[in-house]
Formats: structure tokens, C-alpha cells, sequence
């Protein structure tokens, strides 16, 4: 504080006083310690529910192009704690091989339980012009949990197609008459008339008296592929036939040596599936 005053016969004075004033936060220098409050517990985020396909089965198992067939599998709620809801499947193929041979590709479901399982089926057609191959299927699905949150997903089915198989040939040109102990060639044109390949396609003569030097072995062929199989048969007599080794044996020492014989040409080969 800064004072200004005179006395009675007008000297002038000054003066200063000064104050100190603390200011204080109210807080104690030397606090206790305070204690720590134990935190909420948070509570754990529930999985979202997941509907899997937990089988799926093809009916017949091999489809066969140009054919129908049924597509059956089961959907199933894994959550133990959560049912969902609004549940839409819809069945495609990955291409164009495969169509539906009924009006719809989706089905509805209105709720499926926790652990619940459901099954559905779909027939369908394989196209005429069908690759030979494993072709696939997608299940496409959009549900809702119990707070109508929306999830979605989708699973593979895959579908195994073959061509059917149409091997034709020429009728060999064999000789009307042949004498004991000549040797001819008999030429058999092989044709491939399918979609699919064939596989270790081999030609073999059977008939009595007719005695070939080995079977024919005309490998792979590719669709609309032709061969040529050749075989050289030794002629006997009518009792004389081969073994699968190449022995030659007399069936019957009695029996009626020339004349007339008939046979068969063997044309054995196996689908891309090895059946045979």
C-alpha cells in the first residue's frame, strides 16, 4: 500500500507498507494414500452365431451330363447361446454346366435354434455339353441373430459330372476263307464319339482256332478322336485256342479240326473315372 500526506505546516511524506497473503489449494501436503477403485468388470462380447453345412449329399453320387439329380444337405446353428433368424439360402452354380430344373434356387427359413440343424433339398440338371469335372456349388446364406444383426456366409458343395461314353467302330474286313497256318491282319477302326476321354482303350480277338500274336493297345483318346487297331492272328484248327499268356493248347484232341468258326472282337477301355 503507497501513502501520500502532508503534515499541518505542509511537508510532504510517502510511505509503503506491505502484505503477504498465501493462497492456499485446501489440499493436505502430506495426504493418506487414497484407495484405488476397483474397476467394473467388463462383461465378454457373445460370438456371433455361425450356420455351417455339416453334411451335404449328391444324388445319384457320379451325375452323368444331360441328366437331372437331387442336391440335399443340412444347415446347422453352431452357437450354444444364440438362435438365429430370417434365414435365406440361395443354391448357385460356380458356372453354367449346372442349372436348377425346378422354379427356385432360394429357400426360407424362418428360425433355427441354438445347436439346431435343418435340412434342404434342390434338383437340378447337368447340361448336356458339360465339362467332365468336379463342378462346384455355393451356398450362399444371410441370417439374423437375436438382436437382428445382420451376418452372412457362404459354403461349397462340390458336384462330380461325367460325359457318357459312345465308342463305335467299323465292322472289320476279314477274310470269308482262310487256310491252317496263315497269318492275317485284322483292322478295327476306333472311334471316340463322346464329350469325355477314354482311357487305355485296348483291342483283343477271341475265337476258336484264330490264334492272335497280342492284343492291340491303343492308349488314350481324346474326344472326337479316331484309331486304328491292328492285330495279327495266326489261324490253327478249331480246336486250338490261346490263354491270356500267349500258350496255345488243343482244347479238344477229338474234336472237329476246320469249318466254320465265330468269335468276338473285344473292345475294353475306362471312363476318366477308371471304371471299366
Amino acid at each position: 500500500f503507497h501513502v501520500k500526506y502532508a503534515t499541518a505546516d505542509g511537508t510532504q511524506y510517502e510511505q509503503t507498507f506491505t502484505l503477504h497473503v498465501t493462497i492456499s489449494d485446501r489440499k493436505d501436503p502430506n495426504p493418506s494414500p487414497t484407495p484405488v477403485p476397483t474397476p467394473e468388470p467388463t462383461p465378454k462380447p457373445i460370438p456371433q452365431p455361425k450356420v455351417i453345412v455339416s453334411q451335404y449329399e449328391v444324388t445319384p453320387e457320379t451325375v452323368t451330363a444331360g441328366e437331372e439329380f437331387d442336391v440335399s444337405f443340412t444347415l446347422k446353428n453352431t452357437s450354444d447361446r444364440v438362435n438365429v433368424q430370417n434365414l435365406k439360402i440361395t443354391l448357385k452354380p460356380e458356372g453354367t454346366d449346372l442349372i436348377m430344373a425346378e422354379q427356385s434356387n432360394t429357400r426360407y427359413l424362418k428360425s433355427l435354434g441354438k445347436g439346431k440343424s435343418k435340412k434342404f433339398s434342390f434338383h437340378m440338371k447337368a447340361r448336356q455339353d458339360a465339362q467332365p469335372k468336379p463342378q462346384k456349388l455355393i451356398i450362399s446364406l444371410e441370417y439374423e441373430d437375436d438382436k437382428a444383426t445382420a451376418i452372412s456366409g457362404s459354403e461349397e458343395m462340390t458336384v462330380q459330372v461325367k460325359q457318357p461314353i459312345r465308342i463305335e467302330f467299323d465292322s472289320p474286313n476279314i477274310p470269308a476263307s482262310v487256310n491252317a497256318g496263315d497269318t492275317f491282319p485284322i483292322n478295327l477302326n476306333v472311334f471316340n464319339m463322346g464329350r469325355g476321354m477314354i482311357n487305355n482303350v485296348m483291342c483283343k480277338v477271341e475265337a476258336p482256332g484264330l490264334i492272335p500274336e497280342g492284343n492291340s493297345f491303343l492308349g488314350h483318346m481324346e474326344p472326337g478322336s479316331s484309331k486304328t487297331a491292328e492285330i495279327f492272328v495266326f489261324v490253327g484248327t478249331k480246336n486250338m485256342s490261346s490263354s491270356d499268356e500267349g500258350e496255345t493248347t488243343e482244347t479238344d484232341a477229338d474234336g472237329e479240326k476246320y469249318g466254320k468258326v465265330s468269335g468276338i472282337i473285344l473292345v475294353s477301355y475306362e471312363d476318366e473315372f477308371g471304371q471299366e
